[in-house]
């Protein structure tokens, strides 16, 4: 079925809105699909990425059921500590500047990978490489400072960003134990 039909337009002003609009709608049927496979095995998307990151972390896993079993009972527990710890809208201002602090890095880590490898295949094309991810970049930062300065946010962000702080140094550790094992 054509876009136009779908979103029951006739004619769009233009044809980067109609553009638009087909990327909107493709991801959509991409999402649907996805929920649908992710449904058929009883869990949620998110869930499912979940599991695949903790999969990584430890690839042996429970050595019979074969899933990451001691990081699903930390990723447990520390849900549990967050909900537990203050009411929705306090966790929502905890978490989501964190996870808005690691939007922009990834968008930043485009432009190095771009500097660091300039020759490198790119199977991804960005579209509107260089303004578009520029433009998110400074959106999320405006956004972050704005978490930051509000009073009804300030307190949950700072905690936010300096529990992200605390993961630069156990990064590093964790990256020298890991150079320091035996291959």
């Amino acid at each position: 079925m054509p876009v136009r039909a779908r979103v029951h337009q006739r004619r769009f002003p233009s044809l980067a809105a109609e553009a638009l609009v087909s990327l909107v709608v493709a991801a959509e049927h991409f999402t649907q699909a996805a929920d649908a496979l992710c449904a058929r095995h009883g869990i949620t998307g998110d869930q499912m990425n979940v599991l695949r990151i903790l999969r990584g972390a430890h690839p042996q896993g429970h050595p019979r059921y074969k899933t990451p079993a001691v990081a699903l009972v930390v990723q447990a527990v520390w849900t549990s500590v967050l909900c537990l710890s203050g009411t929705y809208t306090q966790l929502l201002n905890f978490v989501i500047f964190a996870a808005l602090v690691f939007y922009m890095l990834t968008a930043v880590g485009l432009f190095a990978l771009r500097v660091k490898r300039p020759a490198a295949a790119r199977p991804v094309r960005t579209p509107g490489y260089p303004w578009l991810p520029a433009l998110y970049v400074i959106a999320t930062g405006v956004i972050a400072v704005d978490l930051l300065t509000q009073d009804a946010t300030r307190t949950y962000s700072f905690l936010g960003l300096g529990l992200v702080l605390i993961g630069v140094p156990v990064y590093f550790a964790w990256r020298a134990m890991v150079r320091r094992a035996p291959a």
